[in-house]
């Protein structure tokens, strides 16, 4: 047996397929571990290729060596299913990165990376090993880095711990994941929080915080950027909480502000839809035949930012009100003056004016005065 690379050098690959009765089929790999520029590579197999019958069957992943047969043409030999032997971990570490999918049957990828055992203390070396031997590293070529290698495990959309070092700070992985990350620049890590603030656990650095609390804060930033760092509170340092609550109060201020004046145009609004309570909030929207979206988008705006601010913006909110009140009897009465001489609109108005209570009638005792003229 003429091996190509030596008797040392072993490869992954997936039987793309095997006929049992031409005894014939072919192994696909790609070019990690071989000095060809060509991605996808594609093996011979026959019977005698297979060190184990179960090996043959299509989509396996499997381990094989290369032998050159006199013809010239390359064929997969000691073929045999991939193990969590530390020679085979060590193997399909080696694929980590740009060689991780192969080719297989019509145009189908496999995923090296979900179908090989790697300790996630190993992958975690790899990746460390790959940071501190880039020769174009930077805290966004870091950042790059990490973010694919916690790419490859699965994401908790609606869960607190979305991300798998979330899930793992109160285990016995946290190590690893503290190993990993003390070999970043306060740059890098400022990289990485900018893509994964929840990852702020693992820090105890105050400044550092706070230096990034400062960027993800800036007057650049949008309510989700608020949100995220108001949802990590309980993970950041007491000095650096109340840093943070300033300049997110200060934030929605403005915005607030921006929004009451909005909601002031409206005859819609009502004192229940100011209620900031989540639960009350859920009630009332499914107790309503009709969702004026418009309406809806403005009301959940605010109330988003409230939730941000200590701040209760009574005086606002009672503002708001009234000038809602006033616009909803301008439109009533403007309605009420178009139809006048229709006696289901004069009794619709009149059935109004008696429904308000003394006080919202004196408060818009002007609009009248001004309509009239």
């Amino acid at each position: 047996m003429k091996l190509l690379y030596g008797r040392d050098k072993y490869f992954i690959g997936a039987v793309k397929f095997f006929d049992v009765n031409k005894d014939f089929g072919f192994v696909a790999s790609n070019n990690c571990n071989m000095p060809t520029p060509k991605y996808k590579q594609d093996f011979y197999v026959n019977s005698a290729s297979f060190i184990e019958d179960d090996a043959k069957k299509e989509g396996r992943v499997v381990v094989f060596q290369i032998e050159r047969q006199e013809s010239g043409k390359k064929r997969a030999v000691n073929v045999r299913r991939i193990s969590k032997s530390d020679e085979d971990v060590a193997l399909a570490l080696s694929y980590y990165g740009d060689h991780e999918f192969i080719e297989n049957k019509d145009n189908r990828k496999i995923n090296l990376y979900k179908h090989t055992f790697k300790p996630l203390r190993m992958v975690a070396d790899k990746v460390k090993h790959i940071i501190e031997n880039d020769s174009e590293r930077s805290p966004e070529k870091t950042a790059e880095h990490f973010k694919f290698f916690v790419g490859h495990y699965k994401q908790e959309e609606y869960s607190k711990d979305r991300y798998i070092f979330d899930r793992q700070f109160s285990t016995g992985e946290k190590p690893i994941w503290q190993s990993l990350l003390s070999i970043f620049t306060d740059e890098e890590r400022i990289a990485i929080l900018g893509i994964y603030p929840t990852i702020v656990r693992y820090f105890d650095d105050v400044s550092l915080i706070q230096t990034w609390l400062g960027q993800k804060l800036s007057k650049e930033s949008n309510l989700s950027d608020w949100q995220e760092v108001n949802n990590i509170f309980e993970n950041i340092p007491k000095e650096c909480v109340a840093f943070a609550q300033q300049h997110i109060e200060t934030l929605v201020d403005s915005k607030i502000k921006d929004v009451f004046e909005e909601l002031s145009t409206r005859s819609d609004i009502t004192e229940d839809d100011l209620i900031v309570s989540g639960e009350y909030r859920q009630i009332h929207t499914l107790e309503m035949l009709y969702v004026d979206y418009d309406k809806q988008n403005v009301v959940s705006k605010l109330l988003s930012y409230l939730r941000l601010t200590s701040k209760k913006y009574e005086k606002e909110i009672a503002k708001c009100l009234v000038s809602v009140k006033a616009n909803r009897f301008k439109k009533k009465l403007t309605s009420f003056v178009g139809k006048q001489y229709n006696a289901y609109g004069r009794d619709a108005f009149f059935t109004y004016l008696n429904s308000l209570p003394t006080e919202v009638f004196l408060s818009v005792k002007e609009e009248l005065v001004m309509f009239k003229k």
